[in-house]
């Protein structure tokens, strides 16, 4: 008997969550306020503009550079080789002053 005062209830809160979800289509972010479209294309931009800005300060460096830091990515875990010299090398300090102007600019968007 109690089953049958129910299931007119549960039929209700179902069709009325389905409702919601289906016509309910502008959400809002949680903690920001905005839709999670705008949101994620803000963040599409910024990481436009990073690439961009990333691959132009990877093209600035010389071939020697960047044979340099592909050895030093591809042998990172190798015990023998971040024992060597060529491992503690670093890349002269403009080009990483360069490199932190890239980061910044991405972490302030």
């Amino acid at each position: 008997m109690t089953q049958s005062r129910l299931l007119p209830t549960v039929l209700l809160a179902a069709s009325s969550w389905l409702l919601i979800s289906l016509f309910g289509s502008q959400q809002t972010s949680f903690l920001i306020g905005t839709s999670p479209a705008a949101s994620s294309r803000q963040s599409r931009t910024a990481m436009r503009g990073f690439k961009d800005d990333f691959y132009a300060w990877k093209d600035s460096l010389s071939k020697d550079e960047q044979a340099l830091l592909l050895k030093q990515a591809q042998n990172e875990f190798d015990k023998k080789f971040r024992k060597s010299d060529e491992f503690s090398q670093d890349l002269p300090e403009e080009k990483i002053q360069s490199f932190a102007k890239v980061l910044k600019k991405f972490f302030d968007n």
